[in-house]
């Protein structure tokens, strides 16, 4: 049944209220789109994509781009991003993991990050910039670990992965501040390692996305809708600030990048996607007598330390045991944790450290995939215009520039051209066949 012209334009009115909200220039007042979708088949968007962190935005960025007439239209609850995953995020990136998918992802993310200014400019004199700092990563393997250690690296130089196999003689000849007790390998990264800041990188492709004429919409996706075909139809949205305030919006096709909420959203379409929040800690401590050369380490514990700028200051943290791992919904710190878990590891693995002082902390959501710790990307294999760019387990912004890349050549050109990443697809959820990726942080 066709709405009167008096409910469309309630609608419209309730849609640019929203976009009112951005903190960001938005797009200009558009005509009824109820009414005009009514007359030639138009929609709301063209490409909805829900969630406008890192993942949702360099998604948004690379279609636009390359689709420049596509209609996409970001969804993102929390504009200023006080809790978002991309933000509260250790931002590092490495070449050092178990499966090629992965390796090849991050090698060309590193390669976008490092000539962002070419990529993300608006013009010449507003250059970005997210402070790429070139540091390796070194993971240290107990006797257990010692066999999946060599063959990752195998499999990381195979691919054209710089890194370098170490024995505890030489671990301690190139980190002398180490104490390699219980070390059998070690291996570290020779290029394209390091960390840069994750606000700037996301700030810098919500900015290029939006100059290029992306939309985006500060509202709750409250849950998606499915049209009689059985595809996806679009989103109802809500004012996060008030919940009154509600609207819908049609698509075309819709980008699930709704981070540690991605499970929750598909719900409602009765989709199992095995995605949840759970909470990871970031603790800052000082040592003026820690190492000044300190790479990121990785302790066959998980736990986890690298220096932090050019003074005293070092980052930390530990993901728990898989057994002592909820679901998070909120961020609060706990201290013991790292009292109990983090500090003995940290005075065993580097001996200055037994004279560290605790200075910061906070905590942050990981987009957890509890089925095998792997991305879920692609289409669904049903719902033909549902994508997924979801479950990184902490691996997700530094991949997010090349996950972009390869949900826009997916979705525009219905494959994959740079990196095949038909591996990743949902098809492996449903078929319970995981693939597992080992070097998780």
């Amino acid at each position: 049944m066709f709405r009167s012209l008096a409910a469309c334009v309630v609608k419209n009115q309730r849609v640019e209220q929203l976009l009112a909200h951005q903190w960001l220039p938005h797009a200009k007042s558009r005509p009824c789109i109820s009414c005009l979708s009514q007359q030639n088949s138009t929609k709301d968007a063209d490409v909805l994509i829900i969630g406008g962190g890192a993942m949702g935005s360099s998604s948004a960025f690379f279609i636009k781009s390359k689709s420049p007439d596509l209609n996409v239209v970001v969804v993102e609850r929390d504009p200023k991003y006080t809790q978002a995953a991309t933000t509260l995020s250790v931002s590092s990136i490495r070449q050092q993991f178990s499966i090629k998918e992965n390796i090849h992802l991050s090698m060309w993310s590193y390669q976008f990050l490092s000539s962002i200014g070419k990529h993300l400019r608006i013009s010449d004199d507003d250059m970005p910039d997210v402070q790429l700092q070139n540091g390796a990563y070194l993971f240290l393997a107990s006797e257990t670990g010692d066999s999946v250690l060599c063959e990752n690296v195998g499999l990381q130089r195979s691919v054209g992965a710089q890194v370098e196999l170490l024995n505890p003689k030489e671990l301690k000849t190139m980190f002398p501040w180490i104490n390699p007790d219980g070390v059998y390998s070690a291996s570290v990264g020779k290029a394209n390692e390091g960390w840069f800041d994750p606000w700037s990188l996301l700030n810098s492709l919500r900015r290029k996305s939006i100059a290029l004429g992306v939309k985006y919409i500060n509202a709750d996706a409250v849950n998606i809708a499915k049209g009689d075909d059985g595809m996806v139809a679009g989103a109802h949205l809500q004012d996060p600030s008030n919940p009154e305030l509600k609207t819908y919006i049609s698509c075309n096709k819709l980008v699930n990048a709704a981070g540690p909420w991605a499970g929750y959203l598909v719900q409602s379409i009765g989709i199992d996607l095995p995605v949840r929040p759970r909470k990871r800690h970031v603790f800052t401590f000082s040592c003026p007598k820690g190492p000044k050369d300190m790479v990121l380490a990785v302790d066959p514990s998980g736990c986890w330390f690298r220096k932090e700028g050019k003074g005293d200051l070092y980052l930390c943290g530990k993901a728990p045991d898989e057994d002592n791992d909820p679901d998070a919904s909120d961020l609060t710190v706990d201290y013991d944790y790292f009292q109990e878990e983090i500090w003995p590891c940290l005075a065993e693995r580097v001996p200055a450290f037994e004279e560290l002082k605790l200075q910061h902390s906070w905590a942050g959501f990981y987009d957890y995939n509890t089925f095998d710790q792997n991305a879920i990307i692609g289409v669904h294999p049903d719902i033909h215009n549902l994508y997924f760019v979801n479950g990184f387990s902490g691996h997700g912004i530094q991949q997010s520039p090349a996950v972009g890349n390869a949900i826009s050549e997916l979705l525009i050109d219905g494959k994959y051209s740079t990196t095949d990443l038909t591996r990743f697809g949902f098809d492996r959820i449903r078929d319970c066949t995981p693939l597992r990726e080992k070097n998780i942080v």
